[in-house]
């Protein structure tokens, strides 16, 4: 394993967390795929847990269809990684998880060099265009490559739909796109009526989004530093304590407009 190399956007670093095994710090976000308390036990419990997905693979299952997954920035690999360890335990089901991610050499570090990589040592990888198919027994991972926003609408103009959302981007001070309104309202078209979507970031103006979006929203546990994340559903319930509290704050929702700039001004 190398410990910096240089993608599309800039040098890479991995760095061990706290934990002792590994993220992936972007010179170009200023900011590690993940959190230093451990990047493995965060992905279980935000995605993993959070998602439900015990849950979501027997609703599948009952349906007679793939347990699919919808991740929003590959990074390390790590959601991918946890994901696969999850399809072990369920060998008699499909399991579908797509993947977005805007740097092709990042894809590829993971892939093959990263931190993460022996996970995807006996997976038959196959490198396209813009994608990546990496098939192995009943997981099958797709990477979609590019910017998020445009693949997003692909999805929902080929009519894809998804079980579990992992919301995973880098964060929104640094990566503003991905975590407006217009965001969450394209990923709402991908969903089932029980699909979960969660995300580590507990931000006020993240919260207004998804609400705007016509989500429904829910406290969760955070993980490590992070007292709260984010946990939201197609329809349901939301707490008037939680209403409250957004409401009585003057931040308003994230919205894509011309001056948001992810990563650093040029």
């Amino acid at each position: 394993m190398t410990n910096e190399f240089q993608g599309n956007l800039g040098k890479y670093r991995v760095t061990q967390t706290h934990a002792g095994d590994w993220t992936i710090y972007s010179e170009f976000f200023d900011e590690n795929c993940h959190s230093l308390e451990g990047s493995i036990a965060e992905t279980d419990a935000v995605y993993i847990q959070g998602t439900e997905l015990k849950a979501q693979a027997e609703q599948a299952l009952r349906e007679k269809r793939p347990l699919s997954i919808l991740e929003v920035g590959f990074g390390a690999g790590v959601g991918a990684a946890r994901a696969w360890n999850f399809a072990q335990t369920i060998p008699e089901q499909s399991v579908y998880f797509c993947s977005l991610e805007l740097d092709a050499d990042l894809a590829r570090y993971a892939l093959h060099l990263g931190p993460f990589a022996d996970c995807f040592k006996a997976f038959c990888k196959v490198e396209h265009h813009n994608s990546w198919r990496v098939d192995y027994k009943n997981f099958h991972l797709h990477i979609l490559l590019g910017d998020a926003k445009q693949t997003i609408r692909q999805l929902v103009d080929e009519g894809k739909k998804f079980d579990a959302f992992f919301h995973d981007p880098f964060g929104p001070q640094k990566n503003p796109s991905l975590w407006t309104v217009e965001i969450f309202q394209n990923l709402k078209s991908l969903t089932y009526p029980t699909s979960v979507l969660t995300t580590y970031s507990s931000a006020i103006a993240i919260r207004k989004a998804m609400l705007e979006a016509q989500w429904a929203i829910e406290e969760f546990p955070g993980f490590g530093l992070k007292k709260s994340s984010t946990r939201a559903r197609p329809s349901g319930r939301i707490e008037n304590a939680l209403l409250e509290k957004l409401g009585r704050s003057p931040i308003g929702a994230l919205r894509q407009h011309p001056g948001l700039v992810d990563g650093k001004v040029k």
